[in-house]
C-alpha cells in the first residue's frame, strides 16, 4: 500500500499491555492480540514510542506489527465510520461533564457509568472478544471501578481503543488541548521538530498538489499546523 511503516505506537500498546494500567484479572488487554501482532518466540507487547522509528518505551526494539489477519487490517476488515461503542463513550464524556466533570475529577452519576462500561462491552463484541475474556477484562479493578471512583481519563482510554485507526481520535486530543489528564502517557514525539518549540499539531497542510495548482489561494490562506482550527480557540 505504499505504508512506511506497520509498527503500533506505544501510546496503544502501553493502555493494553498492563504497561499503563497494571491490571489484576487480566495480564493485558483482550483486544491487544486482536489488533496487532508481535515477533515469533516473543509474549510481550511492545509498541515503538513515536519518532524513534521503532523503539520501545524500555529501550529495545518494538515488536507490535499491523497483521494481515488482524481486526482492522485483514483484507474482509470493516472500515468504521462510527460504531455503537463509540456513541456510548461520546454519551459517556458528556454525562460526565454535564455532571461537573474535569479533566482532573473524580466520581460521576450512574447513567455516565452504565455509558462507560457499555461502550468497552460494545466494543469487545465486535472484535469478536469471548465472553469469559470480556467479562474477566470488564469486571478488573481498574476497569470496574464504580461511578463514585470514574474519571474522565478512563472515560477517554477506553474510547481511545475501541477507535484505533479512526481519526476522530485526533479531534479528541485537540478538544482536551492534548492533556496527559486525559490521555494518560501522552508525550509529543521523540524527534518533534524544533521550529515548533513544544507545539502539538492542530491542522494538516494543504498537499503539495494544491500549491503546484491553486498556489495564490493556497497561500492567501495556509496558516502553521500548529494554529488551532476555527472550532479549537
Amino acid at each position: 500500500t505504499g505504508n512506511q511503516t506497520v509498527l503500533v505506537s506505544d501510546q496503544l500498546v502501553s493502555l493494553m499491555n498492563g504497561t499503563a494500567y497494571a491490571y489484576t484479572n487480566v495480564t493485558i488487554d483482550p483486544r491487544l492480540p486482536e489488533i496487532c501482532i508481535i515477533n515469533d518466540g516473543d509474549t510481550e507487547y511492545k509498541g515503538a514510542v513515536n519518532g524513534t522509528a521503532g523503539v520501545a518505551a524500555d529501550g529495545s526494539g518494538s515488536n507490535t506489527d499491523l497483521g494481515e489477519n488482524n481486526f482492522y487490517t485483514g483484507m474482509k476488515s470493516p472500515i468504521v465510520l462510527i460504531s455503537y461503542a463509540e456513541v456510548k463513550f461520546i454519551e459517556a464524556e458528556a454525562q460526565f461533564l454535564a455532571n461537573g466533570g474535569t479533566a482532573t475529577s473524580v466520581g460521576s452519576n450512574a447513567t455516565c457509568y452504565a455509558a462507560y462500561m457499555e461502550g468497552i462491552t460494545a466494543n469487545m463484541d465486535k472484535m469478536g472478544i469471548s465472553e469469559e475474556d470480556r467479562d474477566l477484562y470488564l469486571s478488573d479493578p481498574l476497569v470496574d471501578v464504580g461511578e463514585v471512583n470514574l474519571t474522565l481519563q478512563l472515560i477517554m482510554k477506553e474510547k481511545f481503543i475501541a477507535m484505533f485507526l479512526n481519526p476522530e481520535s485526533f479531534t479528541d486530543y485537540r478538544r482536551y488541548d492534548f492533556d496527559p489528564n486525559v490521555f494518560n502517557g501522552l508525550e509529543l514525539p521523540e524527534d518533534h521538530h524544533v521550529d515548533r518549540a513544544g507545539q502539538w499539531v492542530r491542522r494538516a497542510s494543504y498537499p503539495s498538489s494544491e500549491f503546484s495548482r491553486n498556489g495564490d489561494n493556497v497561500e492567501a490562506v495556509q496558516k502553521d499546523v500548529t494554529v488551532p482550527v476555527w472550532w479549537d480557540n
